[in-house]
């Protein structure tokens, strides 16, 4: 029976120090900043405009990036 505990308590330790190496500094929130919001929709793949006629709403233009270079 000693034997089987001491065998079991050094699995759940290596267990232990798995998920305290790899998945805790991942849980840790990054710091958070104020971002211009004209930055954050430059990095939208779309971007949808309103359209008016003879200043009057006459639908909506949806634009896509497909690529960017």
């Amino acid at each position: 029976r000693v034997a089987r505990g001491a065998s079991l308590g050094l699995y759940t330790g290596i267990l232990l120090g798995l998920y305290v190496v790899y998945i805790v500094p991942g849980l840790e929130e990054a710091p958070v900043e104020e971002e211009d919001p004209v930055a954050a929709a430059e990095r939208l793949p779309f971007l949808v405009m309103p359209r008016f006629e003879f200043d009057k709403l006459a639908g909506a233009d949806v634009l896509v990036n497909v690529f960017r270079f």
